[in-house]
């Protein structure tokens, strides 16, 4: 990416990518908002037997007062969706809405037809001249505890006539999942479509047309999610949801029910399961398909019910069972046990009060490898202490307790899973004859159970028995009992911050791949280079030469999504652009025309959308040489024959005409393609004023919070950085600069150092070649990433200095802690622990994009448990180097033991991340243990 720029005055280049023109700040007016007027339709449906938004018990349709829906108009070629509502009922109604002046309903090509879309959504699209124009936006969660009603939810579209009546059809058919007997008052219901085929179930996805006046939603186009989810209320114990879909076949759902009840249990599923579906055909594309309700029992805890152990998470599991999966753990009080059984090893019959016969065996330590045996009369064995019980599971088929020894067993639970039973017993550690399961010290427990089938109270025969473990193996099943819980002692605990760079993603140093379709050649170089140890980005930058005037065809596209793999096997994160050329002679065609290249954008999107967790930065990209928006065709000299000044724009004052608002339009398009919240680079602050208010470009507002506007997502790039006092043209203005250093606050800021030959570096003034000096500026402008390259003459030269970590340690976000503090009486289960954690970022920028920020317990027994879901927003960390303190309290889940660590836990964002080390935040601490992605901070 060498670059010699050339002085360019043009005025239509005022404010481009690297334009060294100075202009003065320009004084700001209010902008004016657009006039909007009423606009009303009729919308009724095609057919009223069939239902639409409210499955009544007739099935007969009917409108809901506050139903919206998305109507098309058009201002010349811009094609637009507003929003109408109605206040009525019924199986028609009217619609009204605020429509801006200007704008005309129906589309802006054929015969202007008039599409209207429900549900409505701001993400609905249409795009003039293509086959299926429509892009029906299906959201990824809707949260129905906000609407005014439970609607079905079910997409249809209508077409208009002359006279704006609306008759609308379904789209897609829709599944119909109700649950029952749930004692929690908020539920997440989440479907993931599992099957092999790559049918979508949210985001955006086309509208087919199939001749005749029938359309349909294509589940298994566009680049929408596999996944789709909505939270409701719970009424009785009970909740509906209806989950459209559209498709002849292959549909395999994976449901998964979450409690979303405030408190301890917030988050448990109630259940997961892949449920049986009938289906959808032609024949019932606009039908309810009901699958037979699922009954769910407990209480926001896993499967099953009182005790609160969350079993998903316990990974101690009896692995030689013959038809019992046994489960155990333990704190200092109890020993939890869970035994799942099928139903078909279990004895249903009505007649037998206690059908089946449960042998409970628990033993200390000092067993030796002689087989485990059962029997009542010998309680000592080898050395082996161990004690039986017995008691019923069963009473025709019902799932229950008879007989449990309530000395040891304090709680016992069941519940029916539908394929089996889960028995959960809470066993006293301290009580009776089992003593020797005592928290005196940190020991284990030997458990093994039986069930007799067929076995009569008083008698002794049975026709089977199940066993877990096997009999016969070397050892009973062993749970680790932890030992006593600690004394009573407050924490005071205080940190240094390390010296040098540590190593984290989403900033640094940063390598780049440049990858040339030229020449009728796919690239043959396939690496994402690390020029040195701890990049975490990798910046790819594709010249899709060859395509200027032409689609993407699968070898290219195949080519850039293995790239992403590569990224995605190196374990850093991506930041990427496109662009057609990296030449500037004053004759060459430098991008593609307008048509040609939103078709490229679209075409790349859904590599993008598949490879969200790993894109970092996404930078503008694809006009002009190097895609900076800087060396467009015929804005530079001489012109390219046969070819239109697409990209020419001119400035009057502070207002920007652009021709044909193309360079708006690759921004709408990308914004809309990028996945969010992922930004957006542009080249310099006047291109993001120029979008966001083209008729007062010197107008601009901090960022005083986090958003997902285009305001919040649109970020900055400098690839001139310390090239003139200008930044080689990145800042035209004092208005430019001060843009960039306020609102970088909150967005990605990074680049590269400008490109001189070494008689245009050696004619640079000392001040933008001394390190420190642009340390400084890094820190004012923000900088997250900046491009590594011993070749570039600034960096030659700080490195020479001995420079480099200094650089590196300044870049994005240093996160580093001070004092932290624990208050508490005891550290048993239940107990209240308060926390102050002050904390600081020395670097150069916050960290841009959300992601959890949890303090944990590393305890002794199961996974990583949660003591503070939340401590507040990390991005709000401000790199102003003061700290900031996190306090509050916490009631501890488990008693604490000795090796218990307290940890802090920063992961990605992305679900498929978290358990990747390299993408959760290390502190820049050197007396932290950095363990697997956790930052321990004390071991107990």
């Amino acid at each position: 990416m060498k670059k010699l720029f050339a002085f360019i005055s043009f005025a239509a280049l005022l404010f481009a990518a690297c334009s060294k023109e100075e202009v003065s700040p320009v004084e700001t007016q209010e902008p004016i908002t657009p006039a909007t007027y009423t606009f009303t339709l009729k919308a009724n449906v095609d057919n009223p037997e069939e239902t639409k938004t409210a499955y009544a018990g007739d099935k007969t349709f009917s409108w809901s007062a506050g139903d919206q829906i998305s109507v098309l108009f058009h201002n010349g070629d811009d094609n637009k969706f507003f929003t109408l509502t109605t206040t009525g009922t019924g199986a028609s109604a009217s619609f009204s809405g605020e429509v801006t002046v200007g704008y005309t309903i129906g589309a802006s090509d054929g015969e202007h037809i008039k599409w209207a879309l429900f549900p409505a959504n701001a993400n609905h699209t249409y795009t003039a001249g293509e086959a299926n124009p429509i892009s029906f936006y299906v959201p990824p969660v809707t949260d129905f505890t906000s609407l005014g009603h439970f609607s079905a939810n079910i997409p249809m579209q209508a077409q208009g006539d002359g006279d704006n009546s609306f008759s609308f059809k379904h789209i897609a058919g829709c599944y119909k999942f109700t649950f029952t007997n749930m004692d929690v008052s908020k539920v997440k219901f989440v479907v993931e479509h599992v099957g092999s085929t790559t049918y979508r179930m949210s985001g955006p996805m086309p509208v087919y047309d199939a001749g005749g006046g029938e359309y349909y939603l294509r589940n298994e186009g566009g680049s929408g999610t596999k996944v789709i989810s909505f939270i409701r209320n719970v009424d009785e114990g009970t909740a509906t949801f209806y989950v459209p879909f559209r498709s002849w076949a292959g549909f395999k759902p994976k449901i998964t029910l979450i409690n979303m009840d405030e408190g301890a249990n917030y988050g448990y599923t109630l259940l997961e399961t892949t449920a049986k579906v009938d289906k959808l055909t032609d024949a019932n594309l606009s039908r309810l398909t009901v699958i037979p309700s699922l009954a769910v029992s407990g209480t926001g805890r896993m499967f099953y019910p009182g005790i609160g152990i969350n079993w998903n998470s316990v990974t101690n599991v009896s692995e030689k069972s013959e038809g019992i999966v046994l489960k155990g753990t333990a704190d200092q009080n109890y020993l939890y046990l869970l035994m799942e059984v099928d139903k078909d090893n279990l004895l249903t019959d009505p007649e037998k009060a206690k059908a089946n016969k449960l042998g409970l065996y628990l033993g200390n330590e000092a067993s030796t490898s002689t087989d485990w045996k059962w029997s009542s009369t010998l309680n000592e064995h080898n050395g082996y202490t161990y004690h039986s019980e017995s008691f019923y599971l069963t009473n025709g088929g019902a799932p229950s307790f008879y007989n449990a020894n309530t000395t040891l067993i304090k709680e016992a639970y069941s519940a029916d899973l539908g394929t089996k039973y889960a028995y959960e017993m809470k066993l006293s550690r301290s009580e009776g004859d089992y003593s020797f399961l005592s928290s005196a010290a940190e020991h284990t427990a030997h458990v093994a159970c039986v069930i007799f089938n067929n076995y009569a109270e008083g008698a002794s025969d049975y026709s089977s028995y199940l066993v877990a473990p096997t009999r016969g193996v070397a050892s009973m099943f062993e749970v680790a009992l932890p030992g006593p819980a600690l004394s009573p002692v407050s924490l005071e605990l205080h940190f240094t911050e390390a010296t040098g760079e540590v190593t984290n993603p989403e900033r640094g140093m940063m390598s780049y791949s440049k990858f040339d379709f030229t020449g009728g050649t796919i690239p043959s170089v396939t690496n994402i280079p690390v020029n040195y140890t701890g990049e975490s980005l990798a910046f790819m930058l594709f010249y899709m030469t060859d395509y200027m005037n032409k689609d993407l065809d699968d070898a290219a596209l195949n080519f850039i999504r293995a790239e992403f793999d590569k990224v995605r096997a190196a374990k850093m994160k991506a930041v990427v652009r496109f662009a057609y050329d990296e030449e500037h002679e004053a004759n060459q065609q430098h991008e593609a025309t307008p048509t040609q290249l939103l078709k490229h954008v679209d075409q790349v999107a859904d590599i993008l959308t598949d490879n969200a967790d790993i894109l970092y930065l996404v930078q503008g990209g694809w006009l002009g040489t190097y895609g900076e928006w800087y060396y467009k065709t015929n804005n530079n000299g001489e012109s390219v024959s046969g070819y239109t000044d697409y990209y020419l724009y001119t400035v009057d004052g502070s207002t920007v005409s652009d021709l044909n608002n193309n360079h708006k339009n690759l921004l709408d398009k990308a914004l809309t393609v990028v996945p969010s919240p992922i930004q957006i680079g542009l080249r310099t602050p006047t291109y993001k004023r120029y979008y966001l208010s083209p008729g007062d470009i010197a107008h601009w507002d901090a960022i005083s919070s986090w958003g997902t506007g285009a305001v919040d997502r649109l970020a900055f790039y400098n690839d001139g950085f310390r090239g003139s006092t200008s930044d080689v043209g990145t800042f035209n203005s004092d208005n430019d600069r001060n843009m960039w250093y306020s609102q970088g606050n909150r967005l990605i800021c990074g680049g590269e150092m400008s490109y001189k030959s070494q008689s245009a570096f050696d004619a640079l003034s000392d001040d933008l070649k001394d390190c420190d000096q642009s340390i400084a500026e890094l820190k004012r402008q923000h900088f997250s990433y900046l491009h590594y390259s011993t070749s570039n003459q600034f960096m030659a030269k700080w490195i020479s200095e001995g420079r480099l970590e200094d650089l590196k340690q300044a870049l994005g976000y240093r996160l580093v802690l001070g004092d932290v503090g624990f208050d508490y009486e005891s550290l048993a289960s239940g107990e209240t622990v308060s926390y102050s954690i002050k904390i600081k970022n020395t670097g150069c920028a916050p960290v841009v994009y959300p992601r959890p920020f949890k303090l944990m317990l590393l305890h002794n027994v199961g996974d990583p448990t949660v003591l503070v879901d939340n401590l507040g927003d990390i991005r709000d960390i401000a790199p102003d180097g003061s700290f900031s303190t996190l306090s509050g309290s916490f009631d501890l889940p488990v008693a604490v033991s000795a090796g218990d660590k307290l940890a802090i836990w920063m992961p990605d964002n992305a679900a498929g991340l978290q358990a990747t080390p390299a993408y959760s935040i290390r502190l820049a601490n050197s007396d932290v243990t950095w363990d697997s992605g956790y930052n321990v901070i004390h071991t107990f």
